[in-house]
């Protein structure tokens, strides 16, 4: 009697665990998993046919908004609020080195909470100005295809925050991207003006006095470096829709 007793205990309890493991697994499987994909310096007039069309045709396939406003002429301030959905006066931070209070529960440090996978995978997500987030940058290198594969692999939500940066200054196209502005340069200073553009990441307000005649020049870099993006952008798509993460976001 006490051996019938005690093995119907045991299968309770293996059955419990089994369940429990089971709901769990359940649910885990059935949290969606999120890619945020913001892109820099990326102006909404050079969003079309001639500059980016992989980009537009999957915006065909999905829900786009033309009439959001950004609440700030710089990046990092514009990304903390994507991040937040606080204002720059909520989160408190309009320039380098401020940071969010570290006492205010936010939606990152939510989903961390819940067994999510947080991450940020570049370099410049370790400055001050995004600490606090939530994001975990302990994979800041990876490559966000390899990171995704993981994902995969291991089943983990997660929500992934990818920033393309590329498309900022230098507009220094890469391989393939060939830019011919020659024709569009008159004089010796604005090819001056216009090599600045190719070489510096940063140009200081009122460093240089550009003219209305660098316009076509410039213009012509900028897309270049877009149109670079938008092949990768299609690479990406692709690797998304091949991998089946797109059933789990």
């Amino acid at each position: 009697m006490f051996s019938r007793i005690l093995f119907i205990s045991a299968a309770l309890l293996l059955f419990t665990l089994l369940a429990r493991e089971g709901i769990e697994q359940y649910q885990k499987m059935n949290k969606i998993s999120v890619i945020l994909l913001t892109v820099e310096s990326l102006r909404q007039d050079m969003v079309r046919v001639d500059t980016t069309p992989n980009l537009l045709k999957v915006a065909e396939t999905g829900y786009r908004s033309l009439s959001h406003r950004a609440v700030s002429g710089w990046t990092g301030t514009n990304m903390i609020s994507l991040l937040t959905g606080l204002s720059p006066f909520e989160a408190g931070v309009h320039t380098r080195g401020q940071s969010v209070e570290q006492s205010i529960n936010l939606p990152l440090e939510i989903l961390s909470e819940r067994g999510y996978r947080v991450a940020g995978l570049h370099g410049f997500m370790t400055i001050d100005l995004y600490r606090n987030l939530g994001l975990d940058i302990s994979d800041v290198g990876s490559d966000p295809m390899f990171w995704l594969t993981q994902r995969g692999l291991d089943e983990e939500p997660f929500f992934l925050w990818e920033h393309y940066v590329h498309t900022h200054l230098p507009y220094r196209p890469g391989s393939g991207y060939v830019v011919v502005i020659d024709s569009m340069i008159k004089t010796e200073k604005a090819q001056k003006r216009v090599k600045t553009v190719i070489a510096s990441t940063i140009i200081p307000a009122g460093s240089i006095n550009f003219k209305p005649e660098d316009i076509e020049a410039i213009h012509v870099l900028q897309k270049a470096n877009i149109r670079e993006f938008d092949d990768w952008f299609a690479g990406f798509w692709e690797f998304f829709n091949k991998s089946g993460l797109k059933s789990r976001c």
